[in-house]
């Protein structure tokens, strides 16, 4: 007899979690709180797209869930994000009882969207940064437990109020991505300089804050004269911004 009542009970939670994932996706946003940054939904919750507003930017996200992931505990989905000005980025998100992980197979950032950030620290870039086989885990809202990623960007040029001329031509920068005590640390070098750190960045999510610092080793990239008895690895620009 219980054999049988649980095969009912396995095949009724089945049947709910079929209607549940085919259930077009307005239909689930007007069941959440009103004020959602989100429009023009279409498709259902297994298969799905939005538009997100934030910040004036319009974001086009199309997700598609991963029923075979239930095997390890895990509920996500495959995505892909695009934007204005070439904006564009696709990966996966996982959720699990011990964390989550998401990674960025690629993603590019125009210009455009960087200079809205950098411009807090008087500077402007002409040239995407991009992303490659980015990996996160960690819990929700919590401390990056493990990171590993690269970043490429240029060569271009590099526009610093600060700065006279206030153009400063660039080669070819790459970064590698890693956790360090809970928050994102990003290391870059050049091309022309490999192995030698010309900046470094920290971001951190819980304290929704990054931290920026541009070594006196790219002081000749920058057409800064270097200071007599300064530490190659002593920061000639310190940049501490709070995330919006």
């Amino acid at each position: 007899m219980y054999p049988r009542r649980l095969l009912i009970a396995i095949g009724l939670l089945a049947f709910l979690a079929s209607l549940l994932v085919l259930m077009p996706v307005r239909v689930v946003l007007a069941m959440l709180p009103d004020g959602l940054p989100v429009q023009a939904p279409a498709g259902s919750l297994l298969d799905g797209r939005v538009t997100v507003v934030r910040g004036g930017d319009n974001f086009h996200v199309a997700w598609r869930l991963q029923p075979a992931w239930l095997l390890t505990l895990g509920v996500g989905a495959q995505w892909s994000v695009t934007g204005a000005d070439g904006l564009a980025a696709d990966g996966s998100l996982v959720r699990r009882p011990w964390g989550a992980s998401a990674t960025v197979v690629q993603a590019r950032l125009p210009a455009a969207f960087l200079n809205r950030h950098l411009r807090a620290a008087g500077m402007t870039v002409d040239q995407p940064l991009l992303v490659r086989d980015l990996a996160l885990s960690g819990r929700p809202g919590g401390p990056v437990r493990a990171a590993s990623g690269r970043l490429a960007w240029g060569p271009g040029t590099l526009r610093w109020r600060e700065q006279q001329p206030d153009t400063v031509s660039l080669p070819a920068l790459r970064g590698e991505l890693s956790a360090a005590d809970g928050a994102l640390q990003l290391l870059v070098d050049g091309e022309s300089a490999p192995g030698q750190t010309l900046a470094s960045a920290r971001l951190d999510p819980v304290g929704r804050e990054y931290h920026l610092v541009v070594t006196r080793q790219a002081a000749p990239l920058l057409g800064r004269p270097q200071q007599p008895g300064a530490a190659p690895g002593s920061p000639l620009l310190e940049v501490r911004q709070r995330l919006r």
